[in-house]
């Protein structure tokens, strides 16, 4: 197990492109995702209004997951009507860039009408962005090594998505929700953003 292991590794730090895919989901799991879990905050304390009850802040936060659930429905429909490689590498990017810049101006929406839409926004950009990476991912490794390398993907993404989870709660507790989500927003731009720029090759490999 251990040297089939090691097979997929190697074979990530040899195709810098599918590697650099597994390093964009990672980010995802630390820093962009663990946001999502914040939906009740946001609905408590960004939205807050002087004439709030319990009621209220609960039918305010079931509005904004309905948001997150529409958009994230939009993306699985947009996808399994067009799927073909034309269209991948402009999706992974739109998918990315809608579910980062969403973190990045969330907590200047003083509306929850806006809040819902730049919620959706993020749900249709984690589908989108997720199943255009398995998509690619798929496509471009070997039979013999998919599985491997696909589970070191899923540890990527999901693994460590729980230290995310922690990180992105202490920063919310410590720092409050506006500093955390634009610090996560500007740390997932910079790092993923840089790798798009840098590496257009990772959305445009399967012809």
């Amino acid at each position: 197990m251990l040297v089939e292991l090691q097979e997929g590794t190697q074979y990530l730090f040899k195709n810098s492109s599918v590697g650099l895919l597994v390093v964009i989901a990672a980010i995802l799991g630390v820093f962009a995702f663990p946001i999502i879990q914040q939906l009740p905050v946001i609905s408590k304390d960004l939205l807050k209004q002087a004439s709030d009850t319990k009621a209220i802040v609960d039918i305010r936060n079931s509005l904004l997951y309905t948001a997150q659930g529409v958009g994230a429905l939009t993306a699985a429909f947009s996808i399994a009507m067009n799927n073909t490689s034309r269209w991948r590498g402009l999706r992974l990017l739109l998918g990315e860039a809608a579910f980062i810049l969403g973190m990045i101006v969330i907590p200047i929406s003083n509306s929850v009408w806006i809040a819902m839409i730049i919620i959706a926004l993020m749900g249709w950009g984690a589908v989108t962005q997720l199943a255009t990476m398995n998509t690619l991912l798929q496509l471009q490794v070997p039979d013999i090594l998919r599985g491997r390398v696909f589970s070191i993907y899923l540890w990527a993404l999901q693994g460590i998505a729980p230290f995310g989870s922690l990180l992105v709660g202490w920063m919310t507790q410590e720092f409050g929700l506006t500093n955390t989500t634009l610090l996560c927003g500007l740390i997932s731009l910079g790092i993923i953003g840089g790798i798009q720029v840098f590496r257009p090759d990772i959305r445009g490999t399967t012809g």
